[in-house]
């Protein structure tokens, strides 16, 4: 009230010749330092878009009649997190222009067109997000990543763009990453520059992504078992633990069970025992009975033990 009070007063004044015009140019100008920046919450990292955040920002400050140069001092103090962090990592001389802050902080949070074009492809519901609230976060990536990449709302400008997102995402990983950098304006520049690439490596489009091969699931080995000393093994062992599969098939002529064979089978036959009982009583009895040659000029005497 009383800025304007005092207003009111230089404009009399200067009806009535008093004051000259450029004091009230000075008063404007002090009118427009003195103002109060209105508060604004600070930027949660992790929780708040950025996107979305810069933009209440933007609106707060052009609807407040911020001056610009004042954009980005009022812009650090509300900063948190991986955002403040970006915006200390800046020179002086850049931490003083709001569109360098602007543009450090969206490649910081990947806000570029390959990363709306991500989040477009890849977005889900989060936790209490209704069906309304999740498509319109699916149209303004899709929106963010169109105005992004400088396409012209038409059909056959956007038939393009979709066309070669599909193309890149198809082709080998390296042949996609020379596309990109390279930035071609049409799909028919795309399909030359691709196969210029494939013939000057002998290439198949069809070819897949070496990233496939790098992720191929290695066999997790038992740390035990990498520490745990390996025990020497004897020939003999060796042996019997290459055959234990076959062994456990085989028949024993034997015992006639399965699990060894006749060579290393514990039974006792009995039909062999007594085979070798009677061997050793034959052999008793040849021993035991001894024949005499008699002597020339004597009688031949026989002498049986038995």
């Amino acid at each position: 009230m009383r800025l304007e009070t005092e207003m009111k007063m230089l404009q009399a004044k200067i009806q009535a010749g008093i004051v000259k015009e450029e004091t009230v140019g000075n008063a404007s100008r002090f009118n427009d330092a003195s103002v109060k920046h209105p508060k604004l919450p600070h930027f949660q990292d992790g929780k708040d878009d950025l996107d979305i955040w810069l933009t209440r920002f933007e609106r707060f400050a052009e609807s407040n009649s911020w001056s610009r140069d004042k954009w980005s001092s009022s812009l650090c103090a509300l900063l948190t997190g991986r955002a403040l962090d970006c915006y200390g990592r800046l020179s002086s001389e850049q931490a003083q222009d709001y569109g360098k802050v602007k543009q450090a902080l969206i490649k910081r949070y990947d806000l570029t067109e390959d990363g709306y074009r991500r989040k477009f492809r890849s977005c889900k519901p989060a936790e209490g997000e209704s069906p309304d609230m999740f498509i319109v976060r699916i149209v303004t990536y899709l929106d963010r990543w169109i105005e992004l990449s400088r396409t012209e709302k038409s059909y056959e400008k956007l038939k393009d763009l979709i066309v070669r997102e599909q193309f890149m995402d198809a082709c080998p990983e390296d042949l996609a990453t020379i596309l990109r950098e390279k930035d071609l304006p049409t799909l028919e520049r795309i399909a030359k520059e691709a196969d210029l690439f494939l013939q000057a490596r002998h290439g198949k489009l069809c070819d897949q992504p070496r990233k496939v091969f790098q992720n191929i699931a290695r066999p997790k080995m038992d740390p035990v078992r990498l520490i745990k000393p390996k025990k020497k093994l004897n020939s003999g062992q060796r042996t019997r633990k290459a055959k234990v599969g076959v062994a456990d098939q085989r028949l024993c002529l034997k015992c006639k069970k399965t699990g060894h064979i006749a060579r290393y089978c514990t039974a006792v036959d009995t039909t062999m025992k007594k085979a070798g009982a009677g061997v050793v009583l034959k052999a008793t009895e040849v021993k035991t009975a001894e024949v005499k040659k008699p002597r020339e000029g004597s009688t031949m005497t026989v002498t049986d033990n038995l």
